[in-house]
């Protein structure tokens, strides 16, 4: 069974990595507001940073909102919080 949240290439990747952006290059460039509390917006700043190259922002961020998307329609379909793919 597929984790969305917590398995490999899931949802918590996506934030480890743009956290660890942030982390990296955040003190250096603190006019470009890359510390915020989103994970897109930071993924955003990122890019525009010339931190994220193109395809990687594109990746990350159209992979976090697919995660996120079936994140929440398996939670509205079992009426629960799981972030469990059915068999």
């Amino acid at each position: 069974m597929g984790e969305v949240k917590l398995g490999q290439g899931s949802i918590r990747d996506i934030e480890f990595v743009t956290q660890y952006l942030q982390l990296e290059h955040g003190p250096g460039k603190p006019r470009q507001n890359l510390v915020t509390p989103t994970t897109l917006k930071a993924l955003s700043a990122l890019y525009n940073a010339d931190i994220l190259p193109q395809d990687e922002y594109r990746v990350l961020t159209e992979g976090y909102i697919f995660l996120r998307t079936v994140e929440h329609h398996l939670q509205l379909m079992h009426y629960r919080q799981t972030h469990t793919l059915p068999s």
